[in-house]
């Protein structure tokens, strides 16, 4: 009789609300029940926004108002008992990680005698890190780490000395193109996601969009802390009557596949869902080249271009350059789609399935 290879596995995270990690860790659990596998969701907190496949645990319900200590660690103490209870083979934790006393309490507590492996999704090693580094190390010596692109693995590698890691990449999210009920240009470039600058850096965009001096419009998908002072930066550079600020979008994907391009500009990046869902529709994309993932996803002149990060003389020229040659622009988007075919959902599922049955 051949052996059972269907695992039962915890995927644990903060909550599933939020932005692109969020979404891939809903894909994930669809393409993992999708495998045959057993699949229980455990949310730290109760923002439940993004479509998810198996049995939630939404320990964040329990946390109502009380926030003391003794609360606290009842919290912690029933989410031992779940992971115990349930008999997980393997644990993914999605969490971000800076909080050194909070990852003494997981490594030694509630992980403790139990398989797990640490997801990182973004080049900023401290968000999935605590410090100091000396005393990381020790907390997950011998520990499985799953890099969503080849430079996290190798920036662990380097940092921490760490040998146990594998980059997996995040798989192509199944559209369904709805049209938006948002009023936009026939014509247009689009930057989306989380309006936080000090980590997507709009602030570069809308500058490089400026400098360009354009007659094409720019929308801006996407909610956040910096909204108001993303719009007094474009009232600043007179370029006010040319962007669109349409907020977030339920269902973005016929924004996107309309676009001309997509543009990002991030400080830094994990594997950037932004321009893997583009290129996935068809639309080209203009990224910085930051830490980490656009050199991993666009190659320069064939289905996007590439510029240095930072650069906004590069990146104003690279936006030029797309409005004004159709013949580049139309030969990037005939390659798009092609270009992020080995990250459709079913080959990233049989790359985890090789990996968890290899832990």
């Amino acid at each position: 009789m051949p052996k059972d290879t269907h695992k039962k596995i915890a995927l644990v995270t903060i909550s599933l609300a939020g932005g692109g990690a969020e979404r891939s860790l809903g894909i994930l659990s669809t393409m993992l029940s999708g495998l045959g596998h057993t699949v229980h969701i455990v949310t730290l907190r109760e923002d439940i926004e993004v479509p998810y496949t198996g049995t939630l645990f939404n320990l964040g319900s329990y946390k109502f108002t009380d926030d003391s200590l003794t609360a606290r660690w009842g919290h912690l103490k029933r989410l031992r008992a779940y992971l115990i209870q349930h008999n997980f083979d393997l644990i993914i934790d999605n969490r971000s990680r800076p909080s050194l006393l909070k990852e003494i309490c997981y490594t030694q507590y509630i992980y403790r005698n139990l398989k797990v492996a640490f997801m990182v999704r973004s080049a900023r090693l401290e968000t999935y890190f605590p410090k100091p580094i000396s005393i990381a190390k020790r907390l997950y010596n011998n520990s499985n780490f799953i890099g969503v692109s080849k430079r996290i693995c190798d920036k662990i590698t380097e940092t921490y000395g760490f040998r146990n890691t594998n980059h997996i990449y995040n798989a192509i999210p199944q559209f369904s193109v709805a049209e938006t009920s948002s009023t936009l240009p026939s014509t247009y470039i689009l930057g989306y996601g989380r309006l936080v600058d000090d980590v997507k850096n709009f602030s570069l965009m809308i500058s490089a969009f400026a400098k360009a001096n354009l007659k094409t419009p720019l929308v801006i998908m996407g909610d956040g802390q910096d909204n108001e002072k993303l719009v007094i930066l474009a009232k600043k550079l007179n370029v006010s009557n040319k962007i669109y600020f349409v907020g977030h979008q339920r269902q973005p994907s016929s924004i996107v596949k309309n676009a001309l391009f997509t543009l990002l500009t991030s400080h830094y990046e994990g594997f950037p869902m932004v321009l893997v869902e583009s290129l996935s529709l068809g639309t080209p994309v203009i990224s910085v080249d930051c830490e980490s993932g656009p050199n991993e996803i666009v190659q320069h002149g064939h289905n996007g271009l590439l510029v240095p990060n930072y650069d906004i003389v590069a990146l104003s020229n690279a936006i030029r350059m797309f409005v004004l040659d159709g013949e580049l622009l139309a030969h990037c988007k005939s390659n798009a789609k092609d270009s992020v075919a080995h990250l459709s959902q079913e080959q990233i599922s049989n790359d985890w399935n090789t990996l968890i049955n290899s832990l």
